[in-house]
């Protein structure tokens, strides 16, 4: 789990009595050949239970498939029973998985599924994860913006972050389905009942995303509150424009089915994220 406490939530070993969760609604297919992976977690918000996501996905092609994200290490079975049941249905195997950068809700089951796959290797933002994964380090590389591996009939191109918390952060677009993968660039930090498991973000109407992206920048992205955010959202609608984005795919967000007319609520959230005091914190995270 990432280092939540450093980023402002509280954490404590006494939480109240956990409801029962619903039926994992993943994976789900997202767009042809994309499978979001993983399930809920359980959040204390404002004095109820409510659900989250550290989502993983998996991109399949002709001849290969590749993971983006592998999720917390607490949904690690979860996600390796997921990998495991659409490979065994698809007839490919592993190859790449692919990480936006090296925190543990982004890349917690690298270790365990380079061993599981020996054929596989893990690209992205990689800092020290040949600390974390010791024993692996042939299999650990660094990809830059521009870079491509080919699965059969699509490939994943590395991308520029636009909005990072790390200076080396990666983002990933299928270049099929026109997907983009930013990690933490559209996280959302939203918090959802049981009728809002495994939706697209335009199925959940509810949640109040431009409050909750401001939240998610008191926990992440500390740096939006001291520049100016125009450039970074006019950089964005620029990459939108020259990948074709399709459908996002954010790992802490519900995943956004129709990208060119959901924009405008997502721009006002990164506008919102320049005020990132306006938004006090009341939210615990178990660990479980």
């Amino acid at each position: 789990m990432e280092n939540q406490q450093d980023e402002g939530i509280s954490m404590s070993n006494s939480a109240p009595a956990l409801p029962e969760m619903p039926h994992n609604a993943l994976p789900r297919e997202i767009a042809p050949g994309v499978f979001w992976l993983g399930e809920c977690s359980p959040v204390h918000y404002a004095g109820k239970w409510l659900h989250t996501y550290n989502s993983a996905f998996m991109v399949v092609g002709e001849k290969f498939a590749a993971m983006v994200e592998t999720g917390i290490p607490s949904v690690g079975n979860v996600v390796i029973a997921q990998v495991e049941r659409i490979l065994e249905e698809r007839g490919v195997p592993l190859k790449y998985i692919f990480v936006t950068h090296s925190e543990m809700s982004h890349c917690g089951s690298v270790g365990r599924l380079l061993r599981r796959y020996p054929e596989a290797h893990t690209y992205g933002e990689i800092s020290d994860l040949h600390l974390v994964y010791p024993g692996f380090e042939d299999r650990i590389h660094f990809c830059e913006p521009g870079e491509t591996s080919d699965l059969g009939g699509r490939e994943i191109l590395t991308v520029e972050s636009v909005f990072r918390d790390l200076i080396h952060s990666r983002w990933f677009l299928d270049t099929k389905e026109r997907v983009l993968f930013p990690g933490d660039g559209f996280a959302y930090s939203h918090v959802h009942d049981d009728k809002e498991c495994g939706l697209f973000a335009e199925e959940a109407p509810k949640v109040d995303i431009p409050t909750q992206m401001q939240r998610f920048a008191t926990l992440a992205f500390h740096w939006t509150g001291y520049v100016d955010i125009e450039p970074y959202v006019q950089r964005l609608d620029d990459l939108f424009v020259e990948l074709g984005v399709e459908v996002v795919a954010p790992t802490h967000g519900l995943p956004i089915r129709d990208a060119k007319n959901s924009m405008p609520i997502f721009r006002e959230g990164f506008r919102g994220m320049s005020d990132i005091h306006a938004t006090e914190l009341d939210i615990e995270i178990y660990d479980i």
